[in-house]
């Protein structure tokens, strides 16, 4: 059984679906029709779930999130823990072309020539560097971006990021450092006026940064590393940081923000939608680097499996 190809034997234009949510847009048919995917459905059944048919989209994604377990590489350790565990290449083929269809894999052009924020999402050192640089490569190319808002944490970088950051020649210890320090070399800032408050030290949950500069065409840029909202439970995650930069930037009701982060998180617009589209009434358009084109990390089976799981989690959050 594999995914159906059109007569010319070629894979159906797929997946290649811009990823745009306007206020007033409605999540659970943004959800429907990405569940409606015939591919979402050929990986379940063949890593032996049953499908579930019955029920509202609700239901059904709490069923497919509990199935999805199969695909958790990570088991709660950082992405750069992630074993390639997908045996046999037909397995993989299948599910890289799934990867495709669910959309995942290819970003198509922007819908717009000017936005009011570009928020940059921070994560990984090879990540913090490649989003920085495409965001670079679109303004030369000609679109347009009020402000930047370069949205990181206090996280430590380990050992294989910081071995990148040398091999590019940067120096950063911490996410945010490096989405600064990228932003240094391609929007080309300096002088950052930097605020941090709280302590890192003894209570490094509760502490919040900020930093602006100015950068190329006189763009104004913001790096922000935001305090957890659960202190008590774990360190702040991206929700935490786009609450932040809107609180502190107050883009107004129907701005137009493009979300820049990689092609595979496309899980990350779901949570933008939740987080800032419905409620704070904002357009939101999501560009993400594609693996082995304008990423540094290319992405093997087990790394798609794991962010369909992530998928199926913001879906289900977006709608309860």
């Amino acid at each position: 059984m594999s995914i159906p190809e059109d007569e010319s034997g070629a894979q159906p234009n797929v997946g290649h679906d811009p990823l745009v949510f306007e206020p007033g847009d409605s999540a659970t048919r943004i959800v429907e029709e990405w569940l409606e995917r015939p591919a979402l459905r050929l990986l379940v059944e063949r890593f032996g779930g049953t499908w579930p048919s019955k029920g509202g989209v609700v239901h059904r994604l709490e069923a497919l999130h509990e199935f999805s377990v199969v695909w958790d590489r990570r088991q709660g350790a950082s992405r750069l823990h992630i074993v390639e565990a997908v045996e046999g290449a037909e397995l993989a083929d299948l599910v890289l072309k799934a990867a495709q269809e669910l959309g995942l894999v290819v970003q198509p052009p922007l819908q717009r020539r000017s936005y009011d924020w570009a928020f940059v999402l921070g994560g990984l050192a090879t990540g913090c560097l490649s989003r920085v640089q495409a965001l670079s490569a679109l303004i030369t190319a000609g679109t347009r971006v009020d402000g930047v808002a370069l949205l990181g944490s206090f996280r430590q970088l380990q050992d294989e990021e910081l071995a990148t950051l040398s091999d590019e020649s940067f120096e950063a210890l911490t996410e945010v450092v490096t989405l600064q320090a990228a932003s240094d070399r391609w929007l080309h800032t300096a002088d950052w006026a930097e605020q941090l408050t709280g302590n890192l030290v003894s209570d490094p949950r509760r502490a919040s940064f900020r930093a602006s500069a100015e950068g190329m065409h006189g763009l104004n840029v913001h790096a922000f590393a935001s305090a957890s909202s659960e202190p008590q439970k774990r360190a702040a995650n991206t929700a935490d940081t786009y609450h932040t930069a809107v609180a502190e930037l107050s883009p107004g009701s129907g701005a137009h923000i493009l979300l820049v982060t990689s092609r595979i998180y496309r899980y990350q617009w779901l949570d933008a939608i939740r987080v800032l589209g419905r409620p704070c009434e904002l357009s939101i358009e999501l560009y993400g680097t594609e693996s082995g084109a304008n990423s540094r990390r290319s992405f093997g089976p087990s790394w798609y499996l794991q962010e369909l799981r992530s998928m199926i989690t913001s879906s289900l959050a977006v709608l309860r």
